[in-house]
């Protein structure tokens, strides 16, 4: 007689969820900035706030926070997508260059050099 197939949230993840690794307070507690690049790489041992397997790798934009978690916006294919997670699940990628995307009006004016010519007899 043959198991019941799995239907939980976890199917088919043997594989995608191998990988053993602490959670360590200072990760759990991590503050992150609106407007950061993050990558979701999902911590198996860390239930709470656990991202659905199909976002594993992806990357995104934090938008704002949700209690504990970081909201994350990303795009696939042509939708934006908005999932909650908790910073254990997230990967800053490259924090110096991170920070609040600039608009064209933030950017500075590049001053333009003025020449003067003088004309003489």
């Amino acid at each position: 007689m043959a198991s019941k197939k799995a239907r939980g949230k976890r199917k088919k993840t043997r594989q995608l969820f191998k990988a053993k690794s602490k959670v360590t307070p200072n990760k759990v507690i991590e503050e992150l900035n609106e407007g950061e690049i993050v990558q979701i790489n999902i911590n198996p041992s860390y239930h709470s706030t656990l991202p659905f397997r199909r976002f594993q790798g992806r990357t995104g934009r934090v938008t704002g926070k949700q209690g504990a978690a970081y909201v994350v916006r990303f795009s696939v294919g042509k939708k934006e997508k908005e999932i909650a997670v908790s910073p254990v699940h997230l990967n800053v990628l490259n924090p110096q260059a991170n920070g609040p995307v600039k608009t064209a009006t933030e950017e500075p004016a590049k001053e333009k050099a003025v020449v003067t010519v003088k004309e003489g007899n």
